[in-house]
């Protein structure tokens, strides 16, 4: 699987709005960047359609479409199930906006920046949620006529002009991206070797923190088979916790609730 076009990627990154946020980008380890191509994370993130009409009327989703506050494939118009999980997690970002009073012209603004794309699989929304999950939680901070950017929440600092601190808003992404996952657990107690620097390790460490898979398949050896039917089984058993944790067993079945499976392949 080819890696995304890093030249590409910093020439969107001019899109944002100034040099502080060009520099959280180009700071980003190469492999997290790579990981907005991998197939397993685009499967979860943005294969599989869910709805919102239970958290957002029906008639308030359809308006934001048609104000392209978020923007659907032609052919999900009008279904129940028309958003991916990228999409509900920006729609959770809109309804907490607009009970700050957002206008739609700001928030299709914002959404242009960072949902949207000329990359394939890339937006800078998506690169917020795999931080936050995989490394330590993000915020984004909408100000004005859509002036928005994602960063890192620890190294947060309100924004000053002349001295003042500029009206705007933060909307913490973890709550937003649980809410999404709702059998999540960011602060999994789990470490795997060198993660990093290996993309399989990062899809696993994604998916075992977000549980957004039905059941797993945990081949130690090609006789030794253990189910795994949540992420906690993984921090209880040591068996299985010292397997990945070192990343020594043979491969990993992993099953979606749709009957789709991937699998990712261990050092044995």
């Amino acid at each position: 699987m080819g890696g995304l076009d890093l030249k590409k990627l910093r020439e969107e990154a001019e899109r944002f709005d100034d040099e502080n946020k060009q520099e959280h980008f180009r700071d980003l380890p190469e492999e997290i960047i790579h990981l907005l191509n991998n197939d397993i994370i685009n499967y979860v993130l943005h294969h599989t359609k869910t709805s919102k009409s239970k958290d957002i009327p029906a008639r308030v989703l359809n308006n934001w479409i048609k104000e392209e506050v978020v923007i659907i494939d032609e052919k999900y118009k009008g279904k129940n199930k028309r958003f991916d999980k990228v999409q509900c997690i920006w729609l959770n970002i809109v309804e907490d906006a607009r009970k700050f009073g957002v206008f739609l012209d700001d928030l299709k603004t914002v959404h242009r920046k960072i949902v949207m794309s000329k990359i394939p699989n890339f937006s800078y929304l998506k690169l917020g949620i795999l931080n936050t999950v995989l490394v330590e939680p993000q915020i984004l901070e909408m100000q004005h006529c859509g002036s928005c950017h994602i960063e890192t929440e620890s190294y947060y600092k309100p924004p000053f002009f002349r001295g003042k601190i500029l009206p705007h808003i933060i909307f913490p992404l973890t709550d937003l991206i649980k809410k999404e996952f709702p059998k999540s657990n960011f602060e999994l107690p789990i470490k795997i070797i060198d993660w990093k620097s290996n993309q399989d390790k990062m899809v696993m460490l994604f998916l075992l923190k977000t549980f957004c898979y039905e059941y797993m398949k945990i081949y130690i050896s090609r006789d030794d088979v253990r189910l795994i039917e949540n992420s906690e089984i993984v921090i209880k058993n040591k068996d299985i916790h010292q397997t990945i944790s070192t990343w020594n067993f043979h491969k990993i079945e992993i099953y979606f609730e749709d009957g789709v499976m991937a699998v990712i392949e261990g050092n044995l």
